[in-house]
């Protein structure tokens, strides 16, 4: 996917955050998931469609990522955020398994790196698994080096992982709470 693909997620007048333009020309060269994640091409018109028209609801999610399993990654820019103050979301395929993540995207891309999958159920059912059994696969591997390489930032241990995402939960709306309460209104 090409960075004006790749725009088409973003509002016009809004840059795509630096992290993402790299993370977009490593995955050009990979063109595989890593982390159980990967860029997506997902417009406002795809937002809007997910939320059953609902353009309020719309307006407040940029969705840039999304997993093998269908799950969805983004931002929601709930009570005028901005992208350098909103969390990142997983909206679960099905309309299940919606939740906050973390609270920037440094700390979500730490978070994917575990290579759990679909991250949403772990999160709001399943829990972490025993580390020793995700499969590290070679696109994973190279993914934690990216990250290490350009950003500087490390795998989480479960324990770290946890309290990133419990940070995150604690810091803003329950967002599963939130689209029932969206969906009760209309």
């Amino acid at each position: 996917m090409d960075i004006e693909e790749f725009q088409k997620n973003f509002p016009a007048d809004l840059e795509i955050p630096e992290i993402l333009v790299r993370l977009l020309a490593f995955q050009n060269i990979r063109d595989e998931y890593f982390g159980g994640f990967s860029l997506i091409e997902f417009s406002h018109d795809d937002v809007l469609s997910w939320f059953g028209g609902n353009k309020h609801a719309a307006s407040q999610f940029i969705i840039f990522g999304h997993s093998p399993a269908g799950a969805s990654y983004g931002y929601w820019l709930y009570d005028k955020h901005r992208i350098d103050t909103a969390p990142i979301v997983v909206i679960g395929f099905g309309g299940d398994g919606n939740t906050v993540v973390a609270n920037s995207l440094q700390d979500f891309l730490r978070v994917v790196s575990i290579g759990e999958d679909p991250l949403c159920y772990v999160i709001t059912e399943w829990g972490w698994s025993d580390r020793d059994e995700i499969e590290v696969n070679q696109n994973l591997e190279n993914y934690r080096r990216w990250l290490l390489r350009e950003l500087a930032l490390t795998v989480p241990s479960i324990e770290e992982a946890e309290a990133i995402v419990t940070a995150a939960k604690n810091a803003h709306p329950d967002l599963e709470q939130w689209i029932q309460q969206l969906y009760k209104n209309d």
